[in-house]
């Protein structure tokens, strides 16, 4: 072996380590799921606790309001902000709030509902 005139010769050799896998830890990839996005948008009158497709305003052409048992998750904002599951309901294609109160008069009402296939 060929010796370096600038490098000392007490100096350790480098430690090269190749890491070993387990099984457990090889990541694996997948082809991500379909995913379709439907969403309801509304305007709270301050009285009702309960809301159907024909209250979504009328300039979202595309909003609806799917049933329960057809939607995979979904998410409800009041004014921008993120509701608890424990609020809400949706049944028979109605939104039911299940709160003691409602949204305050004029409040955008937008529930998100995601389908994976």
């Amino acid at each position: 072996m060929k010796k370096e005139k600038n490098i000392p010769a007490n100096l350790p050799k480098p430690y090269l380590s190749i890491p070993k896998y387990t099984a457990v830890q090889v990541k694996r990839t997948s082809i991500p799921r379909k995913v379709r996005v439907y969403e309801f948008v509304a305007t709270s009158d301050g009285r009702r606790h309960t809301y159907v497709a024909g209250d979504a305003i009328k300039s979202y052409p595309l909003s609806r309001l799917l049933n329960a048992d057809e939607v995979s998750y979904t998410n409800l904002f009041v004014n921008g902000m993120l509701q608890p599951k424990l609020h809400y309901k949706l049944a028979d294609g109605k939104l039911i709030f299940l709160t003691d109160d409602v949204p305050i008069k004029h409040a955008s009402i937008v529930l998100q509902m995601i389908i994976f296939y």
